[in-house]
Parts: structure tokens; sequence; C-alpha cells
């Protein structure tokens, strides 16, 4: 099985900065901490970019838990945007952000560097089997910049692409390979509901970009245990067999499409070794799902976790919900 470290943002449940934030925190990292309870593959840590001695004690953790066969992928996903101009720009915004959209990744991918090297013993310019992906942006491109806005998100993306660039030049001969990916305007939290990508759209195409190491891990799948899969986050407001009002109709429609996409993929990768599922997680206590929904974010987390473990050639291409319990198309 490939082992993945991520250095994140906290989005699982959104933060604000407001006088109850710590409060928040803690139960974020309580609800972290009940995933990691459901399944022994998964470790939640403390990885803060901004504060050095974190990196080098998520880094010691990883360690003992990739063993000798080191850590295959890093995604460095990090980052902040402050969204300011020339006229409201201060120098404590630019060295804050810098120090989260460059140094993060920098020094992480420093730290996590002897596991990388230990994966990418078996690495070839073909099949790759240890990489560093730095999230980064459209806005980053000088060539495409045509605005004055968000001037300290955009001056340090291009930093973080210069950082690529000499990343890649270090150690793509030690069977290291690293890029720096765009996920599209996404419909998140930063890029507000006018994006024109779906999560879905930029998920799907970040999947494609990571599909050659998927497809490194899959050499060692058999149909009962897989070692590569793919798990599109679906709903049950996707199934048409189900669907009897006229409500959420983009949302439908768009959840359908994904199903469909699911099916092609499986179709397309199973006889590769990389099992492609779609899964609902329920109507979850999330911003999207609001207070009044049934089920909490440990419960949904937890059974998808359980859900795609048991995940196996003959159930991998059905739309199931957290609970197990197959959906119709």
């Amino acid at each position: 099985m490939k082992k993945i470290a991520t250095a994140p943002t906290i989005r699982a449940i959104r933060l604000r900065l407001s006088s109850d934030a710590s409060t928040r925190l803690e139960f974020v990292c309580a609800e972290l901490q009940e995933v990691a309870k459901s399944n022994s593959s998964i470790t939640i840590m403390k990885l803060d970019v901004s504060e050095m001695n974190t990196i080098e004690e998520a880094k010691k953790l990883v360690e003992s838990k990739v063993g000798a066969g080191g850590l295959n992928l890093l995604i460095n996903n990090a980052g902040i945007n402050k969204k300011v101009t020339l006229e409201t720009v201060t120098p404590d915004m630019m060295l804050d952000t810098f120090n989260i959209n460059v140094n993060g990744p920098l020094f992480t991918t420093k730290a996590f560097l002897p596991l990388l090297l230990q994966a990418a013993e078996s690495s070839t310019p073909i099949n790759p089997s240890s990489a560093v992906v730095n999230i980064s942006t459209i806005v980053a491109s000088i060539a495409l910049n045509e605005s004055t806005t968000y001037l300290e998100y955009r001056v340090s993306k291009t930093a973080l692409n210069m950082l690529c660039k000499i990343l890649h030049n270090e150690l793509k001969a030690k069977g290291i390979h690293v890029g720096c990916l765009h996920p599209g305007w996404v419909q998140t939290d930063m890029g507000t509901a006018k994006a024109p990508v779906t999560v879905s759209q930029s998920v799907c195409g970040c999947i494609q970009a990571f599909l050659p190491l998927l497809l490194q891990a899959a050499r060692s799948s058999t149909p009962s245990n897989p070692s590569s899969a793919i798990v599109n986050m679906s709903s049950i407001m996707s199934s048409i067999a189900r669907t009897v009002t006229s409500d959420a109709v983009e949302y439908r429609v768009s959840k359908s499409a994904l199903n469909m996409l699911t099916k092609i993929l499986h179709n397309e990768l199973k006889d590769k070794g990389i099992h492609v599922g779609c899964l609902h997680p329920g109507w979850v206590q999330t911003d999207m799902g609001t207070a009044k929904a049934p089920v909490t974010v440990s419960q949904s987390v937890c059974g998808c976790i359980q859900v795609m473990s048991n995940m196996n050639a003959e159930n991998a291409c059905v739309l199931t919900d957290y609970t197990g319990n197959p959906l119709p198309w």
C-alpha cells in the first residue's frame, strides 16, 4: 500500500477567526481523533507549516508508521490568501503569506525528504514511486496576469512555482518527481460560489494528475486486496431511481454525471488493478448539510473509512452509503 502525507489546512470543519476559534479547533481535533480510531491505516497528527517544530515532529511520526518503504507522495496543500491590494498590503501580511505559502512547502519537503528518498529507490522515469506535489494556482502565472488583485497571494504562489522547479532540478536524478498543480477556481470557501469548477471536477482532474502513482501502487493489487483505489464522493441525491422531487437540480444532475464518470473509470482501470467507487457520506452536520443533518462528521468519516477498507472487485463500482448499504443508481 502506498503511503501519502498531506501538509494540510483545516478544512474538515471551517474555522472562522473569531473569539471561539480555539474552542472550534479543539472540536476539530476531537473529530479527527475519532476518525483515526476507526482505521489503523489512518494517522492524524499536528502539523502547522508555520511552526518548524511541528513539521519535524510530524516527520518522526510518519517515519515510525511507513517503515523502510518510505513515503510515496507528499502533497503540500496549506495556503492562505488575504486578498490585499497595493493600497492595503503591509510588510506583516507579505511575511505571513510567504511563511505559509512558500516556507511551508519548502521546509515540509526538506523534513520529509529522507522518507521520499527511501520510496524513490524503486522509481523509474516512467513509473515513479516517489513524488512531491505542491498545490499552486493559475494566478501565479506571470504570462497570464493582467490584474493587480490578490497581490500577496499571486507573488507567493509564483515563488512557489520557482521552488517547484528548483526542487525538480535537485531531486529528479534521485527518483523523486516534483510538480505543481492548479486545482482550478473551485467552489470552496476560498473560491466562493462564483467559481465555475465544482469540487468533483477539480478532484477528478487532480486524480488524473496523480494517476501514474496510482498505477505504480496497483502493481501489487489483487481482486480481494487492492493496493490502489479511487473513491468519488457522490450523494443519495444522485440516485435516479430514488428521485421524486425537483429541488437542487444542478446538484442532482452533476452528481449523477459523477456516477457515470465513476463507472467509466472503473471500466477503464479495473484490469490495471485500480478499484473505483462512489460513496454517499450521508446527510452530515457540515456547512453544506447544516446543523439539521442527522449524521455527525465523526459518524460519516468513520463509516466512509470502513466502507473503503472493505472495497473489493465485487463491490467497488457500487453507489454505497457510509454504512455500507448499496443504493440504486
